[in-house]
């Protein structure tokens, strides 16, 4: 659904999908395709993607009120939790959520969470703070960003996680310049820096 909003490419097939994806919002307000019985609440993996989706959505539909408070829900999911935080202890509730990635893919980290909160005008909700700040200790002498995190595979076209592009790998000095275009995007709108 993203992609074909983003490709200019909506047809009847988009409306259902937003539809579908509105009918399976779990009640925390995010989704998870779990289907063991004891799964009790979503997951941010499983809940980015779709919460993207529906903000471009609204913003090429101009929104209705099933869709509007279907990304309410699915934004306070995330800022319940200042998007990476456990709420019970307000610990990280993965390591991985800490390190940045590019691209994110499939994977969460808190970039990922501040694109949503930018997306949908939350980034000056308190509860984006904590990101923020971590993000910011991120950002290298010269304003840049390093990947700490790869997520695909470059050399193996049979690999499940493969690309075709080299997105640059992992590194504690050399900076990446789609992640710093995306963080800095975010700390600009979030008023951290200015340029």
């Amino acid at each position: 659904m993203y992609a074909s909003v983003r490709l200019n490419m909506v047809d009847k097939g988009t409306e259902s999908l937003v539809k579908k994806l509105l009918g399976w919002q779990w009640p925390d307000g995010g989704w998870n395709c779990d289907k063991r019985p004891e799964a009790s609440h979503s997951s941010f993996w499983e809940t980015w993607t779709p919460l993207r989706a529906l903000l471009t959505w609204r913003a090429h539909s101009g929104g209705n009120p099933a869709l509007d408070e279907a990304i309410a829900k699915s934004v306070q999911f995330f800022l319940r939790k200042q998007l990476f935080l456990r709420e019970s202890s307000g610990e990280p509730m993965q390591p991985d959520f800490t390190r940045l990635h590019q691209p994110a893919y499939w994977k969460y980290d808190i970039l990922v969470g501040l694109e949503l909160m930018r997306l949908a005008g939350k980034l000056d909700d308190p509860c984006c703070e904590p990101a923020l700040t971590l993000l910011e200790t991120k950002m290298g002498p010269g304003g840049g960003f390093c990947a700490e995190e790869k997520q695909f595979q470059a050399a193996n076209p049979a690999a499940w996680h493969y690309s075709p592009v080299d997105w640059g790998g992992p590194s504690a000095k050399k900076i990446n310049p789609w992640l710093t275009v995306r963080a800095l995007a975010v700390l600009k709108s979030a008023g951290r820096i200015s340029f």
